[in-house]
């Protein structure tokens, strides 16, 4: 049977001891559509991985993901290129995962997993629903995919997907039984700085929902005493898009240097826990003109 129509592909898993690094290689029409643990490149449970890269690598056409890091920390994903991908692309799973590194990638055309029969014939299992998609979020697919606020992003680029970077701290641990149920809405730490994102059907970055950075706090609605850290994401670059930036629930953020130029929204912020985003020398651009030649 043709793997295209099927959706099915070989792929890469590295767990347990495993020591990994990858450089120069292409990765074509891998992955599996609706099947969890089943992308291109896929970090699983390794814990500590200092010295681990993935640099200057093509992957495109995937039917499920690019890069996928689970559990997975002090990775160092560098100068590669998506293409034309299922799902969100560069994809941190659990909210677990942090000290990671995400440096000068660039994610164009990430397709949405659809819902229906899958056509390879598995039936869904207990941890994913029925349909093509594995996440919830799948059918609006984002470059980056972020739940846990203590990784690193530098330099990277977003063009022509639903979201750019899409943070969703509260995503949790699920797929493990034994594991309590993660919040980390108060994760804080991120280096978010030089990205941009262009030609997307929604948001440049999309905040979703209640990421209030600080220390000891248990939740958004907790009274324990703790003490904000407001995260400051640096000179952020978001072109003809629906709206650049876009909060929900969010707080204490501070977005230095922005510059949105064509877009419909340049901030979009509602409701939050704790004293809202600033947007400081920033600069919009309503709309631009057509250069002709």
């Amino acid at each position: 049977m043709n793997s295209c129509l099927l959706g099915y592909g070989v792929h890469m898993v590295f767990v347990d001891n495993s020591h990994v690094t990858l450089e120069g290689i292409e990765f074509y029409r891998m992955g599996q559509t609706g099947r969890l643990a089943r992308y291109p490149v896929h970090w699983h449970h390794r814990l500590d991985a200092p010295g681990q890269y993935v640099k200057r690598c093509s992957i495109h056409q995937s039917f499920s993901r690019a890069v996928t890091v689970h559990d997975t920390h002090q990775l160092l994903v560098e100068n590669n290129a998506a293409f034309d991908c299922c799902g969100h692309n560069f994809y941190l799973e659990d909210g677990t995962e942090v000290a990671n590194v995400f440096k000068h990638n660039l994610a164009i055309g990430a397709r949405a997993q659809g819902w229906g029969k899958r056509a390879n014939g598995y039936k869904a299992g207990p941890n994913w629903p029925e349909g093509l998609k594995l996440d919830a979020h799948d059918t609006e697919p984002s470059g980056f995919w972020i739940t846990n606020a203590n990784n690193t992003f530098i330099d990277n680029t977003v063009v022509e997907s639903t979201f750019g970077y899409w943070v969703k701290l509260n995503h949790g641990s699920g797929d493990d039984p034994n594991r309590p149920k993660l919040t980390n809405m108060n994760t804080h730490g991120m280096v978010f700085e030089n990205n941009n994102a262009h030609s997307l059907f929604a948001s440049g970055v999309w905040i979703w929902h209640d990421w209030v950075p600080a220390t000891g706090r248990a939740g958004c609605c907790s009274n324990t005493q703790s003490v904000d850290v407001p995260s400051v994401m640096k000179n952020t670059f978001v072109y003809k898009s629906n709206k650049a930036i876009e909060s929900y629930g969010a707080g204490m953020l501070i977005f230095e240097g922005t510059v949105a130029v064509d877009c419909n929204s340049a901030f979009t912020h509602k409701f939050s826990w704790r004293p809202s985003m600033r947007a400081v020398n920033s600069l919009i651009v309503g709309e631009i003109g057509r250069a002709h030649v």
